[in-house]
């Protein structure tokens, strides 16, 4: 009974001190694992040649720090390797959300050719934006992210422009 008396005095804890579970702090910033390969083939259909000729392979994800707001974020693909559909093909989710599913980067567009997806209105409130991708068959592969949008400071009426670009 004096143990469990024990346990419910808190008298000790200072009266100025904070009882709220801490927020969250961003995990990292950057590719969550994978590896680089460039390529020097031409790629169809791009805008910037250098993003699209290195992608990142066989990653989880990324984590990335940016202010809390509601962006566009576009992913760029680009097949280097395969010259046959079927042979990589994942998903990838935004802020735990399903927004590909059964991507087959050369079945949609031939190999060595750009192909890029934009999701308008992803919220950021904890100020990581997470990307995620699943393996379906072999290796998720991608050239580049773009983050372009509005943040939202708490106290401010106006918004700021952000663009962030990844590769």
């Amino acid at each position: 009974a004096a143990l469990a008396a024990a346990t419910w005095d808190q008298s000790w804890v200072p009266t100025d001190f904070d009882t709220k579970p801490p927020k969250p702090q961003p995990t990292g910033d950057g590719a969550l694992g994978g590896q680089t390969a460039s390529f020097t083939a031409p790629v169809a259909g791009a805008t910037e040649q250098a993003v699209y000729q290195t992608v990142r392979y066989n990653m989880n994800g990324y984590h990335l720090t940016v202010p809390d707001g509601t962006y566009t974020v576009t992913l760029q693909f680009n097949e280097p390797h395969y010259s046959e559909a079927g042979k990589r093909i994942f998903g990838a989710k935004i802020q735990g959300r399903q927004v590909l599913t059964n991507l087959d980067i050369f079945a949609k567009v031939g190999q060595n050719r750009a192909l890029d997806f934009s999701f308008p209105d992803i919220a950021v409130t904890n100020g990581v934006l997470r990307i995620e991708f699943t393996r379906e068959t072999e290796y998720p592969c991608i050239a580049g992210i773009v983050i372009a949008g509005k943040t939202r400071a708490a106290n401010q009426l106006a918004s700021e422009p952000c663009t962030r670009k990844i590769n």
